[in-house]
């Protein structure tokens, strides 16, 4: 599995900001289940399988906005391609009112897969900074559980 993600030349610190702030946005309720798919995914992402890279455009101002999603060798139907405007998050996968179109025709996921394949050549890679960033946050999950663990037991005795 490979995951692209755009970034802007001068301020790749706005993505690592980004991330954690959908992080806390989505995962604040520091519930175990939350604890848990944080952690599946780290290490998910840990596995020599997944790729990840960090698009970072030439020239000012080209950023990498659009989103293509591409799925390999699905069951009766082969390649698919999904692209429109929903980001690889919860909200954006699921909740927000976003346009998407799935391609079908082979000519027209080809040729998304050479688009992504050109965009992919040009990117560096993210992996270790994506994993640090999800350390970071179940991290900091982990020492204000315990926190509040402490607090509660505590207020009991």
């Amino acid at each position: 599995m490979r995951l692209l993600i755009g970034a802007e030349p001068d301020q790749e610190f706005l993505l690592t900001q980004r991330l954690w702030r959908e992080l806390e946005r989505n995962l604040a309720l520091i519930s175990p289940r939350a604890q848990q798919m944080l952690e599946r995914w780290s290490a998910f992402l840990r596995q020599d399988k997944v790729q990840v890279r960090s698009h970072k455009p030439r020239e000012r101002g080209r950023v990498l906005h659009g989103k293509a999603y591409l799925l390999l060798g699905v069951p009766q139907f082969g390649d698919l391609g999904v692209i429109g405007s929903s980001n690889f998050t919860g909200a954006g996968l699921t909740a927000n009112l976003e346009l998407n179109a799935i391609l079908k025709q082979q000519s027209a996921t080809d040729a998304l897969k050479q688009w992504y394949e050109a965009v992919w050549e040009k990117s560096e890679d993210y992996k270790q900074e994506l994993l640090r960033l999800l350390t970071e946050f179940t991290d900091a999950l982990h020492r204000k559980s315990d926190g509040a663990t402490r607090r509660n037991g505590r207020a009991r005795t």
